[in-house]
């Protein structure tokens, strides 16, 4: 199946780093990078964490469907850019707000929650 319907595909479906960070993070992508990040909704759950500049998210769709990116990540204030084996580099615009981490991909949004 192509890379780029698969991370389609499954970011579609659904309209994540204890212990390594600062006391207190003073920019998003340090934020981001402290905390695990988790998506439940009807027909998926997806987590999300940050470990040794590693970017590891898994998606899993009760129809049996999986997907699992992981790679090397670069966080600046705007965007978190993957640098994946399986798909190559991904690129998502990003926001955090609150208790919550908005990331876009293929035109569509994905709200996580910090898992605490």
């Amino acid at each position: 199946m192509n890379t780029f319907f698969r991370i389609t595909a499954v970011i579609s479906v659904l309209f994540v780093l204890p212990g390594c960070c600062r006391d207190h993070p003073t920019l998003p992508q340090e934020e981001i990078a402290c905390h695990r990040w988790i998506y439940k909704g009807n027909d998926v759950e997806c987590t999300l964490s940050f470990e040794d500049n590693m970017f590891n998210m898994y998606a899993s769709v009760h129809r049996g469907e999986n997907l699992r990116l992981s790679g090397v990540y670069y966080a600046d204030e705007n965007n978190i850019t993957v640098d994946s084996d399986d798909f190559g580099t991904v690129v998502f615009p990003y926001r955090a707000e609150n208790e919550y981490l908005f990331m876009n991909y293929a035109g569509k949004e994905l709200r996580m929650q910090k898992d605490e």
